[in-house]
Parts: structure tokens; sequence; C-alpha cells
């Protein structure tokens, strides 16, 4: 009896998960440039697939309202690294009131063309291509165990990993380093929301170290920045289980049927 219990729980369990992840609004936004996407691959429009579903989210350009959604990931990599540091400089006071006021926001930019320049984020935050003495081959989580890092690895590979290095103040808490210490990503909450920042290429350019999955910590990063719980897949066998929990939840309701008619 014991063991039902247990099998109709993880059930439970497993169609919460499924109808959490049919639940999602499109109220997550994509932004970048107008121009198309960064690099010219569609690795952030795939992650954004793989976060919410096609469909559940929408992409905008720089410079579109952000008004009525909860979730925001801005890309200024590559080409697109202008608009993005004109965009954030002219609407820096209007993120940051979206952040405090319940906003998402992960904010990324690999730029290409900016080398050595300093720009502000948000919070006193500030981000700045090829600091450091150059780009970054590789990018370590500062703590595994930190959900952000499930099943996606604790270290990745590109050429290059990242481009840009964050400089934040104590409100922010740093989650990848590169090459040289620096700071990759960096988060905090502000208020009622939450900012992402990080300076990272395309997972396009990434590699898997040791068999790690740049592309799973990319879904990942949108995820927690969105504050959607970030879940491995099921396996196989959790969806046998969900199946003989279904089961032995109707044998369980026939069999009070039967007794409540004898």
């Amino acid at each position: 009896m014991k063991k039902a219990r247990n099998i109709i729980a993880v059930s439970i369990s497993v169609i919460g998960l499924s109808l959490s992840s049919a639940a999602l609004a499109a109220n997550f936004a994509y932004m970048s440039d107008s121009g198309g996407e960064p690099w010219g691959v569609n690795s952030n429009v795939d992650a954004m697939d793989a976060a919410f579903g096609a469909g559940n989210w929408d992409r905008i350009n720089f410079g579109d309202s952000i008004a009525g959604y909860s979730f925001v990931y801005a890309d200024g990599g590559d080409f697109a690294g202008s608009g993005f540091y004109n965009y954030v400089a002219s609407n820096q006071a209007a993120l940051e009131n979206y952040v405090t006021g319940g906003g998402r926001l992960f904010l990324n930019a690999a730029s290409n063309y900016n080398y050595g320049i300093n720009y502000g984020l948000i919070f006193g935050a500030t981000t700045t291509e090829g600091a450091n003495n150059g780009y970054s081959s590789f990018g370590y989580a500062v703590n595994p165990g930190d959900p952000l890092f499930a099943g996606a690895g604790a270290s990745w590979q590109g050429n290059w990993f990242a481009h840009n290095v964050i400089t934040a103040g104590a409100s922010f808490s740093t989650f990848i380093t590169g090459d040289a210490g620096e700071t990759i990503l960096t988060g905090g909450a502000f208020g009622g929301g939450y900012a992402l920042l990080g300076g990272q290429t395309s997972t396009y350019f990434h590699q898997s170290v040791n068999g790690s999955d740049p592309f799973q910590l990319r879904v990942n990063e949108l995820l927690y920045a969105s504050n959607v719980n970030v879940n491995p897949v099921p396996e196989p066998e959790t969806y046998a289980m969900m199946l003989a929990g279904l089961g032995m939840l109707g044998f369980m309701a026939r069999r009070r049927k039967l007794k409540a008619a004898v």
C-alpha cells in the first residue's frame, strides 16, 4: 500500500509539471536588433523555444515596448551590440523601474565592434568588451550545485565563450567567471524583480567540457531569470511510473465503488 501511495504521489507531481508547462502564457519576450539575429544564427530563438515553447514568447526589437511582459531577454551579440548599448543607455531608468516593479530581465551582450569601451547597464553595473586582456575561451560555474546549472555542467568552452566582462556591485551575485576570474554572468534581486547580466556569445560557438551542455546552460539561464523552475526533462521511467500511478488511482477508485455497492 505504501508503494502504491508513492507511485501516486510521483504521478501527481509529473502531471503538475506537465500542466505547468502547458499553462505558460505568451508574456515572455526576446529582444534584439531589427536587422536579424546576432551572429546570423538562430541559437537564441532555439533556446527561447526550448525554455518556453514555440509560440509562447514574442520576438521584439530594441526600442519596442516591454509593457505587459513578465520577462524580457535582450541580446546584443555581434553587430547588435551598438543597438543594445544605445537602447540600454536611453532606457536605463525605465528598465530599472521595470525590474523593481516586478519584472524579470536578462541583459546579455557579447559585442563585436566595441573593444575596450565600458558601457553602463542597470543598477550601477557596467559591461566592457575585451576587458582583462581579451575575450574568454572558458566559462566556469562559481557554484556548480546551484539549480542554474542543473543538467548543464560546470564549465564550458568556446571560440569565444564570452566577449564581455561585467562589473557589478555587492547587490549582484556572480554565477560564471572567465579565463582570468572575471565575471561573465551575474544576477541580483531588486524590488519585486530580478536582473541577470551576461557577456556570453551565442551557444553556436560553445563546446562541451567533460560532458557539459552549453545549450542547456542558456536554456537554464532563461528559465532562472524568468523565475520558471529549472527542471530536468522527465526520464522515460518517470513517465512509466506516472502511467502506473494513474492505473493505480483507477483501480483504487473502482475498488471503493465496489465496496460501497456491497
